[in-house]
């Protein structure tokens, strides 16, 4: 489940039922030592790349 509130041209995401050890986890190896912005910068980065992946797929199968 999660909520979405839009400000201006961005939004707020709220994520719920995310097991707590892989949010640690989440964290401890892949936000600290990459991301100095926080959270926030890896999900955008993360997702922005997710995206670019799945472009590039749906171009080499066509």
């Amino acid at each position: 489940m999660s909520r979405i509130s839009k400000i201006g041209t961005r939004v707020d995401l709220t994520i719920i039922g995310i097991p707590e050890k892989l949010l640690h986890e989440f964290c401890e190896y892949v936000v600290k030592p990459l991301y100095p912005g926080g959270i926030s910068e890896a999900i955008m980065d993360l997702m922005k790349k997710a995206v670019e992946e799945q472009k590039t797929r749906r171009k080499s199968a066509t």
